[in-house]
């Protein structure tokens, strides 16, 4: 099981898509319920190799503090689950969140955290993609694909 690099970072969400179908990635049925497969990915920026990980995940998810910034949290799962941002990042911290599987995603903020956003905390559709950034301490902004 393993992922296969980029020869070129995906561009656009159709990227994203094709890329993410073509690995050999262990299905959600097959991965515990309370495990998580953490795999990591060389990607070239600025001439230099940043490592970033993909983590993913089938039920209901709480980052952690290590899951900052180069991070893509992915739910596999085909049922809907939360993500909960609880108080342990940094001001500027960024989760990427992925809904790879047929389950909506829906944001919580934990105890003390406030997630902004014009719309709803749920992502629109399979395959939509968002982005959290702490932009206060406890207050983070979304941009990406939220259900209107």
């Amino acid at each position: 099981m393993g992922l296969r690099p980029f020869r070129e970072v995906p561009r656009d969400l159709e990227e994203w898509t094709r890329w993410f179908n073509a690995q050999d990635v262990v299905s959600a049925d097959d991965i515990e319920q309370t495990t998580t497969v953490q795999q990591t990915v060389e990607q070239i920026i600025d001439g230099g190799i940043q490592l970033w990980t993909i983590k993913e995940f089938a039920v209901s998810y709480t980052p952690v503090a290590e899951d900052a910034d180069n991070i893509l949290l992915v739910s596999t799962s085909a049922t809907g689950v939360t993500v909960t941002i609880d108080p342990v990042f940094d001001v500027g911290s960024q989760l990427t969140i992925y809904q790879y599987g047929a389950g909506q995603v829906t944001l919580a903020g934990g105890t003390g955290v406030t997630i902004r956003t014009p719309t709803n905390l749920t992502i629109n559709e399979q395959y939509g993609t968002v982005t959290l950034i702490e932009y206060l301490n406890n207050d983070w902004v979304i941009a990406g694909r939220m259900t209107p």
